[in-house]
């Protein structure tokens, strides 16, 4: 009985992580993708354009990855935040 009911609240989280990617992932993917160009118009120095490019495609992949694995990226953002 125990094993069910584990097994229906582990289904239903599964189904809430499911639907919510599709918020979740364009919106980080966009934030890393912001990020990316303000690093690059708020640096000090001429950027090059080897260097736009590789900003642009870390800092959105790293929004990606953030969004895909947010259940457990989320919470250690969030204590950072808090504690600093």
């Amino acid at each position: 009985m125990l094993r069910y009911k584990m097994a229906h609240v582990a289904k239903g989280l599964f189904e809430t992580y499911r639907k919510s990617l599709y918020v979740v992932v364009p919106f980080t993917t966009c934030v890393g993708f912001s990020s990316g160009l303000i690093e690059i118009f708020t640096s000090e120095t001429k950027v090059s354009p080897l260097q736009v490019f590789t900003d642009i495609i870390g800092y959105t992949t790293l929004g990606s990855l953030t969004g895909v694995t947010y259940p457990l990226t989320f919470p250690v953002i969030l204590k950072t935040v808090i504690s600093n």
